[in-house]
């Protein structure tokens, strides 16, 4: 991503303003005295479009959920009443801190953060949930809030720290003289199991990704090569937050926010969304005069039109009930048809045939399919649920099996986070589907659910297929 005017920068605030508010994040820091309520600032509450109920439900991610009332004011936003309980039950000291993000139906899910950046184990682990009720009761004081004796927090902190990296989330605070270089904190290093990578890529939200440079320094990490390119891009400045997630293969996936919890718009809306890659640009001299074309008649060139990534949707009231899928090709293609194989060579990604997506969904693939090479078959699949349950089939798209996996029964290795399934492709008749085996593997590792959408992506076509799978959570393309 290249630099940005003043223009860019509000054209990118008005868009993230105007996105669903089940697309955004928000940090609130734990600051003075917020032991009983905590004020949400007016610039956090701006960023909402909708209007923010006078009872909420905060559910962290071990699905424990806390009802918390709020009070409005003109400038300004107060969690009270149950706000205390939350607070306790985790035992938050100041300068914690707290990641919202609002699913619908007066509900926000919460990641709560330490003092260091590291999560509070208590609010992620599951075990409590399964204990009998006789047992639950140790762990809850004479208010009725759970609480963790001396040795149960010893114990989270034990079985959080041996958790699968892609399973944590780490807040990185933007501190000290960090326009070229900047320390990794030595809680995030210590929080990640294994040896820290000595490079790394961050993913913004908006589908850019950097190389980023780990240096030795002493007895401590840095950020360094690249670095500074990443924070002149994002323009992060003292106090400005990142919330990052281990996504396999040093990736890191990252959230930016500012110094008062709103994330950087720039870093969420996917620049020139609606500009064609090849559309052709005006050249301009050092003069800024406009160079004519007439002028220059050698720089006249044909250029074939650009393929737009446009989806073709098909409806079909029992759609919900099969893999949703579809083909997505140019503005200037015929009308779809599975079995038309001229339309085939068209397709940048491929579906099956009767489906529906919604806007939030056709917004969310075509991100993912953009970071993909073009050239490569993808086949994109809405998660029903046969395809993680009972037999665990998941049907593939037919013209995409005859093209480029061939009519035959094989294995597909199935590729996700550094980790690979062996899935079955069976054959029988017209369908092509995985069948339980390695696909069933993959849905219960990666806790594959009905809604979400996994986008396939073909990396191999020998006689032993590899298939990178990236996955959308339903919770990300919920419609209002």
């Amino acid at each position: 991503m290249g630099s940005s005017c003043q223009r860019c920068e509000l054209r990118a605030e008005n868009s993230y303003k105007n996105m669903d508010d089940r697309q955004k994040f928000f940090l609130v820091p734990l600051k003075g005295d917020f032991q009983q309520a905590v004020t949400i600032p007016g610039e956090l509450v701006e960023r909402f479009r909708g209007e923010i109920p006078a009872q909420i439900s905060l559910q962290t991610r071990n699905r424990n959920s806390h009802t918390v009332g709020v009070t409005k004011y003109p400038d300004k936003i107060v969690f009270t009443a149950g706000w205390a309980a939350l607070i306790n039950t985790y035992d938050l000291h100041t300068d914690g801190s707290m990641l919202l993000r609002y699913t619908g139906d007066s509900q926000f899910n919460i990641i709560i953060f330490d003092q260091f950046g590291c999560e509070e184990p208590f609010s992620v682990l599951e075990d409590y949930a399964c204990l009998p009720p006789y047992l639950l009761k140790r762990h809850i004081d004479a208010t009725g809030t759970t609480k963790c004796c001396e040795n149960c927090a010893e114990l989270d902190e034990y079985k959080y720290h041996n958790l699968d990296n892609k399973e944590k989330y780490f807040l990185v605070s933007v501190k000290g003289d960090f326009q070229h270089e900047m320390t990794v904190p030595e809680e995030f290093v210590q929080c990640f199991r294994g040896d820290f990578p000595e490079e790394i890529r961050l993913y913004t939200r908006n589908g850019e990704s950097y190389h980023i440079g780990i240096a030795k320094r002493t007895d401590k990490l840095a950020f360094s090569e690249g670095w500074g390119a990443f924070v002149k891009t994002y323009d992060l400045r003292m106090d400005d937050s990142m919330v990052l997630k281990y996504n396999g293969h040093s990736r890191f996936n990252v959230i930016i926010l500012s110094r008062v919890g709103c994330e950087k718009a720039k870093s969420v809306v996917v620049s020139n969304a609606s500009v064609p890659p090849h559309f052709p640009k005006r050249r301009r001299a050092d003069t800024t005069t406009v160079i004519r074309a007439h002028d220059h008649p050698e720089s006249m060139q044909m250029q074939s039109p650009p393929r737009e990534r446009q989806i073709c949707l098909r409806t079909d009231s029992a759609s919900s009930q099969r893999n949703m899928a579809m083909p997505v090709f140019s503005a200037a293609s015929p009308s779809l048809s599975d079995n038309n194989p001229q339309l085939c060579g068209q397709l940048r990604y491929s579906f099956s045939k009767k489906t529906h997506l919604s806007d939030n969904q056709k917004k969310r693939v075509e991100e993912v399919v953009r970071r993909i090479p073009l050239g490569v078959p993808i086949f994109v699949a809405v998660i029903c649920k046969s395809n993680v349950s009972g037999s665990f089939d998941l049907n593939l798209p037919t013209q995409y099996v005859k093209r480029h996996l061939g009519r035959q029964e094989r294995t597909i290795l199935l590729r996700r986070g550094g980790k690979s399934y062996e899935a079955k492709l069976c054959i029988n008749g017209p369908t092509s589907r995985f069948s339980s085996g390695g696909w069933r593997r993959f849905v219960k590792e990666y806790s594959v659910e009905v809604g979400d959408i996994c986008v396939f992506e073909l990396l191999k076509e020998r006689e032993m297929c590899t298939m990178n799978v990236h996955i959308i959570r339903a919770y990300e393309v919920a419609d209002g």
